[in-house]
This record gives C-alpha cells, structure tokens and sequence, in this order.
C-alpha cells in the first residue's frame, strides 16, 4: 500500500488525563450498508476535543473543519475545539497526547466511540470498503453513491444512503472534481434531510520545522479518516486510513502512520426494523416507531394535561406506504403535494385530508365529502408511542388559556420559512431574540444556528405553505392549516383546526374535510 508520512520531526509530549465520557443521543437520518448484512448511520458531525476540559463532542454542522488551531493539541489552557487525532491506543489518551514516538501507540486500538457511549463506533477498514465501492446495488439507478462536492465553502466526499430518493437538488454522482457539486447552507439541509453525509476535507496534522504541529496539504487537496484496523505491517506501526483526493475525484486507502493528526467520524449500527433517531426510513419499512422523536419543551394543553411535540410535521410516502416525522420542524413539502394520488411517487407528502375508516389517513385527491365520513383515525396509530392530534379543545388552550398565553407565541420566519414559534410553559428567555405575539413574519427572524439554540430551550415552530385542494396547492406562502381530532360538521363537510396567517398568530377555524392541510403529532408528558 501508499504510505503518506505525515511528520518531519519527532518530539515528545506529556499525557493528558482523560474526563468523563460525554453521550450523544442523535445521527444523521441516513442508513448506509456496510456488509451484505451490516447498517449503519453515521454522527452528525466530525469527532471534536477541548484540551482545556478534556470533554467530547460532535462538530456542530457536517462541514465544520478546525484546521490550524490543531496546533493547539497540548496547549492545556486552549478552550478551543481540535479535530485532527493520531491513532487510538492505550497509550495515546485517544490520539490527543501528541506524541511523536511509534512506542506510545502500540498496544490495541482504543474507539474514539468509547467518548461518547450509545453504540458509537469506529469503521473497520472492510466495512469503510464496502461503504464506498460495494453499495451499487442499493443504488436506484445504479449509480454511485458517493460524490466529491463543496459544502458551505468546504470540499469534501458525500456519501449517499442506501435507495437515496434525491428531494430535487441537482447530484453528480462520482464527479471528477468539487466544482460539479456545489451547495449552499440551504440546499444542503435538504440532502441531509434526504439522508446525505459530508466527510469535510480536514488535511492533517504533523510537525514542521519550528512549528510543533501545523496542518499539511491543503484543504482542498486531501481528508483522511481512520478506521479501526490495524496495519499488517507492525514493523511500520500504521493503520488504514481512508483518503479522499478531491482533485482527482478518486477515493483510495492508504496506510498512515500513527502519530499523524487526521479526522474521526463515528457511526452506530442501525437496526434494519427501525428508523434512525431523527427521521427516514429504512428502505421496506411502513411504519416509522419514533418514541424516542420528541422535542424537550412541554406545554399545557388543559387542567393537568401537559405534552411535548413531535420532532416535526407528519409526512408520507406513497411508493413506499411509510409514515415519518420531518427532519426539521421548519420543513415543508410544498407544491410536491400535488402527486398525492400518484402511488408510485418517491417522495414525500405533508398535507393531509381529513382521517377516517375509509380516507386512508387523508392521502387521497378526493374532494366529495362522503369520501372522508366514519370515525376519526388518528395519525398516531402510524407511529405507535403515544402519538396523538391535540383536540380542538387542546389547540384552543394551548394558544389561549394557558398562563401568559400570548406572550409564548409569535409569528416568525426560520430559516426562510414562515410560521408560529410556540415556547413551552414557563420560557424563560436567554441570549436569543423574541418579540412575543408579533403579527407579521419579520420581526423574529432566524437562521439554523440561532434557531437551533432556540429549539434546545423548548420552542417550536409550526411552518406555512398553503392548503391542497385535490391536486392544486393553494395560499402558498400566505397561510398554514393544521388538523384537530374533532368534527366540526359533517353534513357541511369539515373538521376543526387552526389556521396561521399574516396579522393573526393562530385562530380556530373550520376546515373542510378534503383540504389537505398539515398534521403536527403530539403526546402526554408527566
């Protein structure tokens, strides 16, 4: 095999102690095959360390390199982030302690995977192989799925899921260089939604001249990320590195050696009946268990009934009959929607009739009334858990009777998306701007960071994009609907819910029964 030396100069370094681990709960929503009978998704980011705390964590966007300031691996004081590791052994502290010396790596290897507890792993060699040159046959159309692209600004290799249902952005699979794959923050969200991972080019780390660590290659040159398998050749103490040059368009395996800084990105096994712990679906499944899909904030709803809402708005996909929460809660399908009566449409579906023993939760183009008569079924069934739709009675509280009511709720535009924020009993605002009970779509506006940090403290966000009325989408970008569990008239033909528009936070109204309009699932809290 290629060897890439990445040092010049030896020195040695001190041990630093190693803290507590640090659990992570969440993964990207894509699952990848990485044996005939092995899945697998990965982290939602690269693996990062403070050398001041000695604390673990997962890089905040999948683009997110350190670069330079991995000079700052033994700087005990640095507060800063490092994501450029040697290899993983007993002696190494988990590739943080700097040292130069092939006998301080010895020994057997050490997952970084052990930081962060829930299942998380380091890729074998044979399985990082079969992620990138065995998955054709889970490819639709046959093509690869893997694909050097900018991200952000950054250059990188993304890799597609297994059966990757493209959301309508632009791919060329296995471009020749990063200048065929170019996406923004925006469009990026939407194929990580769809299952999509970014390994950014990090280069690496190594020694040089008077510098005690600086970054060799460019970023646009190289990334390499270990795996878990040791090199045959311990005379040489290396292990396998997967390489990604993105100039060529070529992924390749090199061996490196251990004291070299490189990147770690850590999966977990998927079980192949369930969906991951954000959203999507493994390909054959129809029901999505999502119990472990709900947001931290808890809001009352009545006298001692208090909920927390689903991770985002029911969605549907016809091809496969399969039901899953929205990745983000700002998502939307939009104009999409009007393939609802195409059964072998791939993607997915939001707005929904009225649910009975004879509309099949709503997917259905009908617009007679008689076709949506009998009994409520409740979204929820779809998802086990606990899932249910708020009453009307319940809606109405939430917006109004609970305590400080209007001061929890607000018009709002997030991440150019219009809606409601809601905020959970008992807010208590931080360092984030919030105009309560505001009636027009700008006053609170926020990108994904601020509104990321917004979601965390409780809040959630009901986003518009019209009604579909049979086929045709209509008000989009002006209203938004969401269903009740109660009839307001049969013989007139509607449900009751809510409607959000411009100069009016949320009020009840009458929907009809063959409108399709959105569905945001909750349950009961303690």
């Amino acid at each position: 095999m290629k060897r890439i030396c990445l040092l010049v100069v030896a020195v040695l370094f001190s041990l630093p102690l190693f803290s507590a681990d640090i659990a992570a709960n969440e993964n990207l929503s894509g699952v990848f095959s990485v044996s005939d009978n092995k899945k697998i998704s990965f982290a939602p980011g690269n693996v990062q360390y403070q050398p001041s705390t000695k604390n673990w964590r997962f890089a905040e966007n999948q683009w997110t390199v350190i670069g330079e300031s991995n000079k700052n691996i033994l700087d005990g004081a640095y507060k800063g982030w490092i994501d450029l590791f040697s290899w993983s052994s007993s002696g190494s502290n988990f590739g943080t302690n700097g040292s130069v010396a092939d006998s301080d790596y010895k020994g057997d290897f050490k997952d970084w995977g052990r930081n962060f507890g829930k299942g998380w792993y380091t890729l074998s060699i044979d399985e990082w192989d079969y992620l990138l040159n065995k998955r054709i046959k889970f490819s639709k159309n046959k093509t690869a799925l893997h694909s050097v692209a900018t991200v952000n600004g950054v250059k990188g290799l993304v890799l597609l899921p297994d059966f990757f249902v493209n959301p309508g952005i632009d791919f060329t699979p296995d471009a020749k260089d990063c200048s065929s794959n170019v996406f923004d923050a925006d469009s990026w969200v939407k194929l990580e939604s769809a299952g999509a991972v970014f390994l950014p080019a990090t280069g690496s780390r190594y020694v040089a001249g008077n510098e005690k660590y600086a970054t060799q290659y460019d970023n646009d040159e190289i990334c390499s990320y270990w795996s878990s398998t040791k090199s045959k050749d311990a005379s040489q103490n290396q292990s396998f590195v997967f390489s990604c040059l993105v100039a060529s368009g070529l992924t390749k395996f090199y061996e490196n050696y251990c004291w070299g800084g490189i990147s770690v990105r850590l999966v977990r096994e998927a079980d192949s009946n369930k969906k991951s712990s954000r959203s999507g679906l493994v390909e054959g499944q129809k029901i999505s268990e999502s119990a472990d899909m709900g947001l931290p904030g808890i809001f009352s709803v009545g006298e001692n009934k208090k909920i927390n809402f689903a991770s985002g708005n029911t969605q549907y996909n016809a091809s496969k009959k399969s039901w899953r929460f929205a990745e983000n809660q700002w998502e939307v399908i939009g104009i999409e929607n009007q393939n609802v009566s195409r059964a072998t449409y791939e993607g997915w579906l939001d707005l929904f009739g009225w649910s009975s023993e004879s509309s099949n939760f709503g997917v259905s183009n009908s617009k007679e009334k008689s076709d949506y008569q009998g009994h409520f079924v409740d979204w929820g069934e779809k998802f086990g858990g606990g899932w249910r739709t708020l009453s009307y009675d319940e809606w109405k509280w939430l917006l109004s009777k609970r305590p400080n009511a209007k001061a929890l709720s607000s018009q709002a535009t997030v991440n150019g998306i219009k809606g409601v924020v809601l905020l959970p009993d008992g807010f208590v605002q931080g360092n984030i701007p919030f105009v309560p009970n505001a009636i027009n779509w700008t006053t609170n506006q926020y990108d994904l960071e601020s509104w990321k940090k917004f979601e965390k403290a409780g809040a959630v966000f009901l986003p518009i994009a019209g009604v579909r009325d049979g086929d045709s989408i209509l008000y989009a970008g002006e209203i938004g609907c969401y269903r009740s569990s109660d009839v307001a008239s049969a013989s007139n033909g509607t449900s009751s819910g809510i409607l959000i528009q411009e100069k009016k936070v949320a009020v009840s109204v009458d929907l009809f029964l063959h409108w399709g309009v959105y569905v945001r699932l909750v349950r009961n809290v303690k």
